[in-house]
């Protein structure tokens, strides 16, 4: 499954179970993965401004400049301190 050039408030998928999906040309403000399922999920194409559970991304894609900006709720999500 293909989705392809959305607007979304609000992604809710608590509990989701994804497999083959794909994101291309959408925006999500926020993305409620807590308790997502993922397999073979490429959000490559997802602009978020958040995702509730940084934790649930297991088993999807994303772009390098997408962890970098997850990266302090990776770190957090971790146990870790991030500080500057």
């Amino acid at each position: 499954m293909r989705i392809d050039g959305c607007r979304i408030t609000a992604l809710d998928l608590p509990g989701a179970t994804l497999t083959r999906v794909a994101f291309d040309g959408t925006h999500a403000d926020e993305v409620d993965s807590r308790g997502l399922q993922a397999s073979h999920v490429d959000l490559r194409g997802l602009d978020a401004l958040s995702f509730l559970d940084v934790g649930s991304l297991r088993g999807t894609t994303l772009t390098v400049r997408q962890v970098e900006l997850l990266a302090p709720a990776f770190a957090a999500s971790a146990g870790i301190s991030v500080r500057d």
